[in-house]
C-alpha cells in the first residue's frame, strides 16, 4: 500500500543518514593514522659485491689474494674445488699453451729438432703433422708428461694431497735464469698468469684456424 511504502522509503532514508555519519566520524581517525610501510628489499642484495669482470655477476668467493685475480669464475670452480689446485692446474695448462704455440709455428717456419725425420714430424701444416705423428711418440708424450707429475709432485697427484708439504701453486723450484728477485716476484707472477691465459686462448685459435683453412697459421699446406 501506498502507507507501507512510504514507511519503507523513510526506513532507508534513516540508515542511509547512519551510514554517512559513521563515515564522516571515521574520516577524521584514518586521518590519523599512518600509511602502510613500502615494501623493503632485502639488504644482502643491495649490498652485494659485483663481479670486477663480469659485472653482471656477484663477485666469486675463495679468488681473494691470490695474483692475478679479475673476479671471473663465472661457473663457480672455486666453491667446489680447492683453489690451490685450480692455481696449479691453470699455470700448468697455460705453460703447456705457450709451449705448444712455439710446437705449432716450428716446423712452418723450418724449424725442426735434430735427428727428426723430415717426413713424420716436418710436415708444415699442424693437421697433417699432428696425424703423421706415430702413435708410439703420442704414447711417450703422455707417459712423459704423467712422470714429470709424478716427480714434480713426489707421487701426490691428488688435490687433497699435493700440496701437504705448504707447496705454492705452480712452484716447481726451476728458475735456471735467476730471473725471480724479492723485488720482482710478484711482478713476474702476474706476467706468467697473464700469459698463461693469453696462450690457452691463443693456442684455440690456432687450432680452430687451420681446421677452417685447412692451412698452418701462415698458409702452409703440406
Amino acid at each position: 500500500t501506498i502507507l507501507d511504502a512510504a514507511a519503507l522509503l523513510r526506513s532507508t532514508s534513516t540508515t542511509m543518514k547512519g551510514v554517512a555519519l559513521s563515515l564522516l566520524l571515521a574520516a577524521p581517525v584514518c586521518g590519523f593514522m599512518a600509511p602502510p610501510a613500502p615494501a623493503k628489499v632485502p639488504t644482502t642484495v643491495l649490498s652485494a659485491e659485483m663481479s670486477a669482470s663480469v659485472p653482471f655477476l656477484l663477485k666469486p668467493k675463495n679468488l681473494d689474494g691470490y695474483v692475478g685475480n679479475v673476479d671471473f669464475d663465472p661457473l663457480g670452480f672455486a666453491e667446489s674445488f680447492d683453489i690451490k689446485f685450480l692455481r696449479e692446474a691453470e699455470l700448468k695448462h697455460g705453460r703447456v699453451a705457450m709451449m705448444a704455440i712455439l710446437g705449432y709455428v716450428a716446423p712452418e717456419l723450418g724449424m725442426i729438432g735434430p735427428g727428426a725425420p723430415a717426413d713424420v714430424f716436418g710436415h708444415k701444416n699442424p693437421i697433417i703433422a699432428a696425424v703423421s705423428v706415430p702413435p708410439a711418440a703420442w704414447a711417450g708424450l703422455i707417459v712423459g708428461a704423467g712422470c714429470v707429475e709424478a716427480v714434480t709432485n713426489k707421487g701426490k697427484l691428488t688435490y687433497m694431497d699435493m700440496f701437504e708439504d705448504g707447496r705454492e701453486p705452480g712452484d716447481l723450484g726451476a728458475d735456471p735464469a735467476k730471473l725471480l728477485t724479492p723485488e720482482n716476484t710478484e711482478d713476474m707472477k702476474l706476467k706468467e698468469i697473464t700469459h698463461c691465459r693469453l696462450a690457452m686462448i691463443a693456442i684455440g685459435g690456432m687450432i680452430h684456424q687451420s681446421f677452417i683453412t685447412g692451412t698452418g697459421v701462415f698458409g702452409a699446406t703440406s
